[in-house]
This record gives structure tokens, sequence and C-alpha cells, in this order.
């Protein structure tokens, strides 16, 4: 499987010790400085509807700790660069259609079996940062699963890409 580091904002009093050497425990500010200089250097930073909760969440994030957002990740929905949000991409714009849909229609592991975006809170107060990790780390292998396909049987045909 894909190797995947996860930056963790640990919840008040939570324990750091006996977790993963990939889960990386940081500050909530260190973390939005992290996204916003890797976003910066990286060819596309590739979402499945980061347009419409992950981006717009950590900008408001980064706004409330000063933190710069280096890259206009928002202003061209359709855009295949600097942001490419694979729920576009793939043309998902008249109704809901989840990661864990799309997975499930492409063969993929979807990261959704145990846990989902609605448990992550509840979860988080529980101090149970290594679950949340696990169901991140599951939602990034999707996503590039994902991203993956559309790549190679959509995008390299467009003259945009």
């Amino acid at each position: 499987t894909m190797e995947v580091t996860v930056l963790v904002v640990m919840p008040p009093g939570a324990e750091t010790e006996g977790l993963p050497s990939w889960i990386r425990p940081v500050s909530e500010v260190d973390l939005c400085r992290a996204f916003w200089v890797l976003a910066g250097h990286a060819d596309v930073v590739v979402s499945y509807n980061g347009r419409g909760f992950d981006v717009p969440f950590l900008q408001g994030r980064s706004l409330i700790h000063g933190v710069n957002a280096r890259v206009d990740l928002l202003s061209n929905r359709y855009a295949l660069r600097p942001h490419l949000d694979l729920y576009y991409a793939m043309g998902q714009t008249r109704g809901p259609s989840s990661l864990d849909v799309v997975c499930w229609s492409l063969g993929l592991t979807s990261p959704k079996e145990d846990m989902d975006g609605s448990m992550v809170a509840s979860t988080y107060e529980k101090g149970d940062i290594a679950s949340i990790a696990l169901y991140n780390a599951g939602d990034v292998r999707a996503t590039t699963g994902v991203y993956q396909r559309v790549r190679d049987h959509v995008l390299r045909f467009r003259d945009d890409w």
C-alpha cells in the first residue's frame, strides 16, 4: 500500500506516546503552514470535493492563525490547476456522489468502512487520534486511486491537462 504521513493536532491532554511513526503531532498553526507550503510547491493539489469543505476550512483556520494562503485553490471551480477537485473533474455537479460511492463504482477500497466525516468530531473529543489518522490515510489512498483513474482515462485527453 501507499505510504502516507498524517499530521495531527492533538486534543488537549491527549497522549502522543504509542502513536505509530506515520502519525506526526503538530500544532494547528504548523499544520496550516505545512499545507500552504506544500500546496504552493505542488504542480497540482488533488482533492475530492475539497472546494466544498477542505479548502474553505483550511483557509478559515489559516486566517484565524495569520497563516498566508500561498496559492489560490478556490477561484476557478472547473480549472484543473492549481487545484484539481475530482468531484468537478468527474462532472459530479448534479447531486451527491460521495467518494465512498465513487470508490465502490471503480472497485477501489473506500475509507468510509469504519468511519465517515460525520464521526470525526466525536472521535476527536474522545482523543482517539489513531482512528482519525487511519481514516484520513484511507481517504488519501482512495483519492489517489480515483485521481489515477481520472488522470489515465479522462484528463489525458483534455487539452488543458
